[in-house]
This record gives structure tokens, C-alpha cells and sequence, in this order.
């Protein structure tokens, strides 16, 4: 005899660990990719229930390209010590299989302001085909990430802060010289580096050829030290000093942040 009581499904609920209603709508989500479109729409109780039962270790394990469907770009992990924090930076590690990638890094960046929305839209775009271009990427902080995304900012405003100054338009050149003199203390900026100074590093330098040993004093800015000389260059309303700073500290991605203000970039990226 073939019957479903309410017993049994009693009895499955208990064995079941506790699973979202998220969880279940997602899962659900990735069980229908793969029924045949085809079978007959309607399902019996029991079968359902079935299916049901083994919502739980669907979640907990899936693979292939419902894994890429279901599973968050967010893992809930942390540095656990200073070296991670060092090496990582500060937030939330992510999975940039995770398929809410891209929404994730518009929630974590939010507050980085930009001139504009197809802007904002170019640096998200490069952080997704970046960083999802392996198979098996590997995961990254939303410090991080909130870090470049500052850097790309800068460079947008400085495209709009030259281009504004060349057509006469002083309110728009007025608000991005001033978004540029604060970028160094925008939240992005000061979790990865709250000093920004241009420290010194004495090393000892071996000659190959003679042996001998000379100490050598070099300059060892920190990470964003270079957003003083931004500011600096912008204060003084001197364009090619602040092309020059960003050719050489920043990754204003070639000419899509800067179309107005190709010395931004490297000699070998101009034009491309």
C-alpha cells in the first residue's frame, strides 16, 4: 500500500536541517533548470515532498552551473589576523563565482561617489570581468575592492576636472576640484591607509660585480600617499602635474575613465 501520512512528513521535517525560505526559493529555482519542459506540469504530494526532503543538502552542496545561480558572492569570512588583514585588506572576503557578484560590489561601493552613472557602471564592469575572467577565481576583500573602486573615482573626476576647465564650465570644475581635494579622506581611502605619507626605506645594496655593500636610502610612500599629490595638483590648478601623479599611482583603466584626459595614463596606454 502506497499512502503519505501526516506522520511521515513529520518525520521527514525532523530530519531535515533548517533551510530559508530564501534557500528554498533559490534551490527551487536551480531544480527547475533541469526538468524536462516536456513531463507532464503536474507533480504528486508525495512527490514534492520528496524533493523537499532534500532541499537542504541541495544548498549545502551544488555544483556545475546551478552552483554559479544559487550560491552569494558573500561568505561571511573575515581576516582572521593581522597578516590577512595585510595581505587582503579590511571587509568581507567574496566569491567572485558568487552569482550576485555584481550586485554585491554596487552595495559595498554605494558611497564612492562618481561624475557619473556610466562611470560608476566602467568600474563595476572591470572589477566583474576581472576578477570572475578564471574558472576557480580567488576570493577578495570588499575592502579591496571598495580601494580600487576610490582609485577609479579619482580618475573620473580628474577626466571631468580637465574637461570642464577646457569648456569654461566653472561649476562643474569647481565640484570636481573639490571631490578630488577630499578624495584622501573618503572611508574607501582611510581603511586600507589613514596616514597616506611619503616614508623613507634604507636597504643595503650589493654590488655583483665589484661585492661591495652600500646602504641606500629610497622613498617608501604608503598606498595612497599619492591622493596628497592630487589634491596638491589640484589646488595649484596644474593639469600636468596631476596627470603625471595619476600615470604613475594610479590604474585609471585606459581611456573608458578618461577619454578627455589621456595623460592620466602610462605612456604605452594612451590611446587605447
Amino acid at each position: 500500500m502506497d499512502t503519505w501520512t501526516n506522520e511521515h512528513s513529520r518525520l521527514v521535517a525532523q530530519a531535515s536541517p533548517p533551510v530559508t525560505e530564501i534557500d528554498l526559493d533559490r534551490t527551487w529555482a536551480a531544480i527547475q533548470t533541469g526538468i524536462d519542459t516536456t513531463a507532464p506540469a503536474r507533480r504528486s504530494r508525495r512527490a514534492r515532498l520528496m524533493i523537499g526532503a532534500g532541499v537542504a543538502a541541495a544548498v549545502v552542496s551544488v555544483s556545475g552551473v546551478a552552483a554559479a545561480a544559487i550560491l552569494s558572492a558573500r561568505t561571511g569570512q573575515y581576516p582572521s589576523d593581522a597578516e590577512d588583514l595585510r595581505l587582503g585588506g579590511p571587509g568581507e572576503a567574496l566569491d567572485p563565482a558568487g552569482g550576485d557578484f555584481r550586485q554585491v560590489i554596487e552595495e559595498e561601493i554605494r558611497d564612492i561617489p562618481f561624475p557619473s552613472m556610466a562611470a560608476r557602471k566602467i568600474s563595476v564592469d572591470e572589477h566583474v570581468g576581472d576578477l570572475s575572467r578564471d574558472n576557480d577565481p580567488a576570493s577578495v576583500t570588499t575592502g579591496a575592492i571598495r580601494g580600487w573602486t576610490a582609485v577609479h573615482a579619482v580618475c573620473s573626476w580628474s577626466n571631468e576636472w580637465v574637461r570642464a576647465g577646457r569648456e569654461g564650465d566653472t561649476t562643474a570644475e569647481a565640484k570636481a576640484a573639490n571631490m578630488l581635494v577630499e578624495a584622501r579622506h573618503w572611508p574607501a581611502i582611510t581603511a586600507l591607509d589613514s596616514v597616506q605619507r611619503n616614508g623613507t626605506l634604507t636597504m643595503d645594496v650589493i654590488d655583483r660585480e665589484t661585492g661591495q655593500t652600500t646602504t641606500e636610502t629610497i622613498p617608501d610612500p604608503t598606498q595612497y600617499y599619492f591622493l596628497r599629490l592630487v589634491s596638491r595638483a589640484v589646488k595649484a590648478g596644474d593639469v600636468d602635474a596631476l596627470g603625471d601623479t595619476l600615470a604613475d599611482n594610479a590604474y585609471c583603466i585606459g581611456t573608458s575613465l578618461v577619454p578627455d584626459f589621456q595623460q592620466a595614463l602610462p605612456a604605452g596606454f594612451q590611446g587605447r
